[in-house]
């Protein structure tokens, strides 16, 4: 045999190795079907070590700076930082410590995509028993690991591309979806709200006129109770629909809460087959309305017990300006499309022994408290529900916001009346005339401007929602006339301004529907007798 037959038949070997070597790697690429590109990357250093037939190998990839990401094969790994670059004298120290450790040879694959210009990094091999791969070798196989890494790199861009594409989208239907809700919680919550507040209007004159008939007292209280309970409700509709920002709030001690929550569960005999523990922070104190904020707390723990828990910790403490209220249980845990629902409106898997509107109510409650609440779960892994509230500093505690002392009632007022739903005109006219006061009462906003302007009267009270203008027209023309003249606005929509926007306005007295008779009262009592209060908003049903 000639030197050109040995020179010829060493070259295509040479070739058939190479081509074997990039086949098979593009084989296992496409096999194991990696889901990141890490995974990639150790099959890909596992393949190559075995298939070059070297006792070891790694994959160092550029990111900014040089690191280490896949071993393969070692017993002894080179020291972290080894080596701090591609260059030759940083690849020598490389080889000198390959060399001390029983390594050598060292071999290089650069890892060059196809445009030759671009180096993601490099593979290297360890040592090994057959003969050393020729450079052409080490260029196929850097190429071929080169693709598969980078093909992996942009199916993990794209995965992360259309997770976030399908979070937006799964955020934009729910947000609409809860919108369209809301407003139509919202609708049915006003419409329930006037028919209420004409209940508890004509209850309140029940109540006058029954001092004298003490056999009256017992159904009058019990027919107001349940129209209290009703205005609860409707309450709880306008947390549902998100759309509340008023704020009755005093100080609470959440501690308390916590304790007193996880002590009702015990009573109602959780605890015979639940362990309740505690690790409950003292004297953590958050502005709020404590009979919200029970009902939340009770919430999730009722659906903590009710996940098949057999442990469920309630844990307060306090980090900065934040109180952080941790109610976690090992009951069955959420999936991932369960987790995503748990607060939209009427979703539960309960079935029908449920209304679906805890959760979506205690998210309405918390965000009103300026807060945040947030679920982590998955399936068998129990659940943490978090809950975080502005939290009040550590000093003397903070009174009430500003309602103003009750003073001694003044003489009865001449106060213009404008309503239009003819019930509540009437209630409300009735009630106000038997609490001592003048009532001039108008089915329009013209013609309670009308009015106003062609009399005296000593307060303007005034429906939101009028046929021709809204109340806060009339407000101002009222104010336009006499800016001395308290004016104060009763809705049914729930209290969706912040307070220097209503006192801009021109409103010293925001009043919410349905009223409490004797509050309700007492508060125009108050501001008759103050004349220009600060912007207060008028006790309401309570919850």
């Amino acid at each position: 045999m000639d030197a050109t037959t040995v020179l010829d038949a060493m070259s295509s070997e040479r070739l058939s190795r190479s081509r074997r070597l990039e086949s098979l790697l593009r084989l296992v690429a496409r096999i194991g079907q990696p889901s990141t590109r890490a995974e990639a990357t150790h099959r890909l250093c596992e393949a190559a070590r075995v298939l070059a037939g070297s006792a070891a190998a790694a994959v160092f990839l550029l990111d900014g700076v040089l690191a280490r990401v896949a071993v393969s094969g070692f017993a002894l790994l080179p020291p972290d930082g080894l080596p701090g670059s591609l260059e030759p004298d940083e690849l020598a120290r490389l080889a000198a410590w390959a060399d001390r450790a029983g390594l050598a040879p060292l071999e290089v694959a650069p890892l060059r995509l196809d445009d030759g210009e671009h180096l993601l990094g490099a593979l290297v091999l360890f040592g090994g028993a057959v003969e050393p791969l020729a450079d052409d070798d080490l260029a196929v196989l850097g190429r071929t690991a080169a693709c598969v890494i980078e093909q992996a790199r942009t199916v993990d861009d794209l995965r992360r591309a259309y997770e976030t594409q399908e979070r937006t989208q799964d955020q934009v239907v729910r947000s609409e979806r809860l919108r369209v809700v809301g407003e139509m919680a919202l609708g049915i919550a006003h419409d329930f709200n006037n028919v209420l507040n004409a209940v508890l209007g004509q209850v309140g004159v029940l109540e006058l006129l029954s001092t004298a008939r003490p056999e009256l007292s017992a159904p009058i209280d019990r027919l107001k109770h349940v129209a209290l309970e009703g205005a609860a409700t409707v309450s709880r509709l306008q947390d549902f629909s998100r759309q509340r920002r008023d704020q009755e709030f005093a100080e609470v001690d959440l501690g308390e809460l916590c304790r007193s929550a996880a002590l009702m569960a015990r009573e109602r005999g959780f605890a015979s087959r639940v362990v309740i523990d505690e690790r409950i922070e003292r004297e953590v104190r958050v502005a709020g309305n404590r009979e919200e904020l029970r009902e939340v707390l009770d919430g999730v723990i009722e659906n903590a017990i009710e996940a098949q828990a057999e442990r469920v910790t309630i844990a307060l403490e306090r980090h900065g300006d934040e109180a952080r209220v941790v109610i976690a249980d090992d009951g069955c845990g959420m999936s991932k499309d369960v987790r995503k629902r748990a607060f939209d409106p009427f979703f539960t898997t309960k079935g029908s022994l449920a209304s679906g509107l805890g959760l979506s109510v205690a998210y309405g409650i918390v965000r009103r408290h300026g807060g945040r609440i947030d679920i982590d779960s998955a399936p068998h892994q129990g659940a943490r529900v978090k809950i975080r509230l502005p939290a009040l500093g550590h000093a003397a505690a903070q009174p009430e916001l500003p309602r103003g002392a009750e003073p001694a009632r003044p003489g009865g007022a001449r106060i213009l009346l404008v309503e239009d739903d003819d019930d509540n005109r009437e209630a409300m006219a009735s009630l106000l005339a038997l609490g001592g006061h003048t009532v001039v009462a108008a089915a329009s906003g013209g013609e309670g401007v009308r009015r106003f302007a062609a009399d005296r009267f000593d307060l303007v009270l005034t429906d939101l929602g009028l046929p021709d203008m809204t109340g806060w027209e009339v407000a101002r023309q009222v104010k336009d006339v006499s800016s001395a003249t308290p004016v104060a606005l009763i809705t049914g929509w729930g209290l969706n301004l912040e307070r220097a926007e209503i006192e801009r306005r021109g409103v010293d007295l925001l009043i919410k529907k349905p009223i409490e008779p004797r509050k309700f009262l007492e508060q125009l009592a108050s501001l008759h007798g103050h004349r220009r209060p600060p912007v207060e908003e008028a006790a309401s049903a309570p919850r």
